[in-house]
C-alpha cells in the first residue's frame, strides 16, 4: 500500500524511473493516510483483527482448528471456543451451523436459526455458547 497520494506515492523523491519498484499510478490508489481517516477502510480492519487476536488466545498461534465448512462461506472453530467465517466471493452463501455465540467482529454476516449467512466478502469471528 502506498503512503500518501504525492509524487511516487510518498516512498521517494526520486525520479520515478529510478524507483526499485514501480508505484501503482492509478489515481484511486489505496494509500495510508486516506485510509487512516476512514474507519471502514481496509487498513483499520486490519488493526481491529489485530487488536482482537492479541485479545482472544484462541485466535493466535496454537490452538486447534477444526474445519466446519470448506466451501463458501469458509466456516472453522478456533479452540473449540470462536467460529471463524469468511467468504471471498460476490455473491450471498448460507451454510447450516449447529452453534451459536455472541458476534465480536464481523461485516455482513447473519447467525440465526442453524443458519450462518454470509454476504459478499463479508466476515465474522463469534464467542461461541455467549
Amino acid at each position: 500500500m502506498q503512503w500518501d497520494t504525492g509524487p511516487n506515492a510518498g516512498f521517494s523523491t526520486g525520479a520515478p524511473a529510478d524507483l526499485y519498484l514501480p508505484v501503482d499510478d492509478r489515481a484511486d490508489r489505496p494509500d495510508v493516510a486516506s485510509q487512516r481517516e476512514d474507519e471502514g477502510s481496509l487498513l483499520h480492519l486490519v488493526r481491529r483483527l489485530l487488536a482482537l487476536r492479541r485479545q482472544v488466545a484462541a485466535l493466535r498461534v496454537g490452538p486447534s482448528t477444526e474445519v466446519l465448512h470448506a466451501g463458501h462461506p469458509l466456516v472453522y472453530l478456533r479452540g473449540g471456543t470462536h467460529l471463524v467465517a469468511l467468504n471471498p466471493t460476490r455473491e450471498v452463501v448460507s451454510v447450516e451451523v449447529s452453534l451459536d455465540g455472541r458476534l465480536l467482529l464481523g461485516e455482513g454476516v447473519d447467525l440465526a436459526d442453524g443458519r450462518l449467512r454470509v454476504a459478499g466478502f463479508g466476515h465474522g469471528v463469534w464467542e461461541l455458547g455467549s
